[in-house]
């Protein structure tokens, strides 16, 4: 029996200045992440660009496919 693993990860994302956060919670490790970036169009984008993030970092940590759970 595996243990599942989950990554939870959000964004904040400013109009006026185009940029955006990026947060990523492990919490089967309790490690954290964060990334910052620039000439993003919408928040959607913003969110996309974080989901990316976790699953590049489910992948750096050879995380098993469990599935996504948006």
């Amino acid at each position: 029996m595996s243990i599942n693993k989950f990554l939870i990860s959000d964004a904040s994302y400013s109009y006026n200045h185009k940029c955006a956060g990026l947060g990523v919670l492990d919490l089967y490790s309790g490690k954290k992440y964060r990334d910052s970036l620039v000439d993003i169009q919408s928040s959607e984008t913003a969110e996309y660009r974080a989901l990316l993030l976790s699953v590049r970092i489910a992948l750096k940590n050879n995380y098993e496919d469990g599935g996504v759970c948006v």
